[in-house]
């Protein structure tokens, strides 16, 4: 075990001797294990637990004997009382997922402070086992089905090349004590489930499954390493920036038999699913179209995809001025409201002012994007102009156009804010009453 421990710390260069260590340890023989072995290899570490109360009295022992075993090995140990159910409510997640987000974030902010290189866990072939089978009986891809990493930032698992089998003998071997969890013993969770029920069926074909299991993993792994070279590849080729934009050109990959497992590597980290990458890849060329993330809206045009954050200001709907108002805030910006005399108006051209005779306005005003089919008469020209040509004239780029504002009086729009004012309610020879708008952004 003490051999095996020490190689695949080397193989996977998990950590260096000098290294200090953060170990999780929640009282259970893998982490019992796991901390023995590293005071035997002399590796500096300190020990954390936390304490969900879960359990009444079960939880207050499992604290009092982790910190036992903090000094048993002279070692820092720090132990935190944390609330799962709060965080439950606040996120509208199950209590275990609550309970891993407040511990990691926990972990992570002793890491910090006291300058510990890594978090160390007691992750063993068995959890990889189980999680390798949750997510293919959910649907998953290459990175579902490869198990869990040695090492993931500053996150590593000295025990994955371990099953529980082995972990237990030895734990008995060195005569070590452990806490047991009796919420383990219940199939009411679904990796519980696979644990009593589906991995004995698994081992009755295959007795050796976790050895088995463990030769899979490596081709896995690597079989993700090859693809995600390729996908870095694919990504460097094809995506590039254009100011605060991400741009993809799809000409040269759109008519590959696998495009949409290309759209999804390339657009999982602005959060978009494998569902919307179908949905993208079979959707035809005409006009734009439209895709929503949680925070990015994509527009696919011809063989563009034009990918970005929506802001505040694109979340919002609308806004109402009120005459006497002196700001209107929306989103990352500001309109300034002012009531200069005729007289001391400065016309010089700014597409962020503009000034409107208070008496050809209908309060209060409102402020919203544009919508298809609206339609304004540009200062100083004759007609109606649709703001979709205005804008298409004006060389708006496409994602822009999506950012686009407008003042209306009444159902007339009196303003495309930020661009050009309207010939309505403009300031003439008889205004006694002007009211001046000066767009400002906050960011």
């Amino acid at each position: 075990m003490l051999t095996q421990f020490n190689q695949f710390i080397v193989d996977k260069l998990l950590f260096q001797p000098d290294d200090r260590l953060l170990v999780a340890v929640s009282g259970g023989v893998d982490s019992v294990v796991l901390c023995h072995l590293l005071f035997c290899f002399h590796q500096k570490f300190a020990i954390a637990h936390c304490n969900f109360g879960l359990r009444a009295a079960d939880s207050d022992a499992d604290e009092a004997f982790v910190k036992k075993l903090g000094l048993k090995y002279q070692v820092p140990c720090y132990s935190k009382k944390m609330k799962p159910q709060q965080y439950c409510e606040t996120h509208q997640c199950s209590i275990q997922m609550a309970a891993r987000a407040l511990r990691y974030e926990w972990f992570q902010e002793l890491i910090l402070e006291n300058n510990f290189q890594y978090l160390a866990t007691a992750h063993h072939l068995n959890d990889s086992l189980e999680t390798a089978l949750l997510n293919l009986t959910k649907g998953t891809g290459i990175a579902g089905v490869r198990g869990i990493l040695p090492k993931t930032n500053n996150i590593v698992r000295p025990l994955l090349f371990a099953s529980k089998e082995t972990i237990v003998q030895y734990a008995e071997s060195q005569n070590l004590t452990w806490r047991e969890d009796v919420s383990n013993a219940t199939t009411k969770y679904q990796r519980n489930l696979l644990r009593h029920e589906v991995v004995p069926v698994l081992k009755q074909i295959n007795p050796n499954l976790e050895t088995t299991f463990a030769h899979t993993l490596e081709r896995l792994q690597a079989t993700e390493q090859i693809f995600q070279k390729y996908i870095a590849q694919i990504r460097q080729q094809y995506l590039k920036m254009e100011d605060d934009v991400t741009v993809i050109d799809t000409t040269n990959i759109a008519y590959e038999s696998h495009y949409s497992m290309l759209l999804f590597e390339l657009l999982k980290e602005f959060s978009f699913t494998w569902a919307d990458a179908e949905a993208i890849a079979e959707s035809n060329n005409d006009g734009v179209k439209h895709f929503f993330a949680t925070n990015y809206k994509l527009l696919k045009y011809q063989n563009q995809l034009r990918i970005y954050a929506v802001t505040e200001v694109e979340n919002f709907t609308e806004q109402l001025i009120a005459l006497g108002d002196t700001v209107c805030r929306y989103g990352n910006y500001s309109i300034e409201l002012s009531y200069p005399e005729p007289k001391q108006i400065d016309f010089t051209s700014h597409t962020n002012e503009a000034f409107f005779d208070i008496d050809l306005l209908q309060f209060p005003l409102m402020i919203r994007p544009w919508h298809p089919g609206d339609r304004f008469q540009p200062s100083g020209m004759k007609g109606l102009k649709k703001i979709s040509d205005y804008l298409i004239d004006e060389k708006i780029p496409l994602d822009k156009k999506e950012k686009v504002w407008v003042l209306l009086s009444g159902e007339t729009i009196v303003w495309v804010v930020g661009m050009r004012a309207a010939h309505v309610a403009r300031i003439g020879n008889t205004t006694t009453r002007v009211m001046k708008f000066k767009l400002i952004s906050n960011d």
